[in-house]
């Protein structure tokens, strides 16, 4: 199944959003590629299907179309697992798309980052090493080659 095949080239398509049953696939879609495991929550746990795949696709547009062929992937009865690895195995681009716009959503939330211990981005004051760089330089210059001959 591609794009065309279930009607997604149209230029309508590109900025519309996801319907609540969308969002549903795409739940158990995210739970399987992020399941809850070792103090992580699940995808789904965090909105990644309601709040933060919206944002994701603002940053990655071009992803929309992958994304929108992956939830329809699971209309096809097959349970999410066997949808991921299909995609995974036939269509890797798709996967590939899903799994950029799902962990990039993912890590959008703070519960996310504060379970990892992440505090975010933080201002660093900068330091002028120059010196400290060109000392270090120097030595190994004076200290010349130092190199093992590779057995042929």
């Amino acid at each position: 199944m591609n794009p065309i095949q279930i009607g997604l080239m149209d230029p309508a398509h590109v900025s519309e959003q996801l319907s609540d049953e969308e969002r549903e696939a795409y739940a158990m879609l995210a739970d399987e590629l992020i399941p809850a495991a070792e103090g992580m929550p699940a995808a789904s746990e965090v909105d990644v299907h309601r709040r933060w795949i919206d944002q994701a696709l603002r940053l990655r547009p071009d992803l929309r179309l992958h994304l929108k062929v992956a939830i329809a992937a699971v209309g096809t009865g097959d349970s999410p697992r066997q949808v991921a690895i299909g995609l995974a195995k036939e269509q890797p681009e798709i996967f590939a798309a899903l799994g950029q716009l799902t962990a990039g959503a993912y890590y959008m939330d703070d519960r996310v980052r504060d379970a990892m211990g992440y505090p975010g981005q933080e201002a660093r004051r900068l330091v002028d090493d120059t010196d400290e760089y060109l000392e270090m330089l120097g030595r190994v210059v004076e200290r010349g080659p130092v190199f093992r001959e590779i057995p042929r």
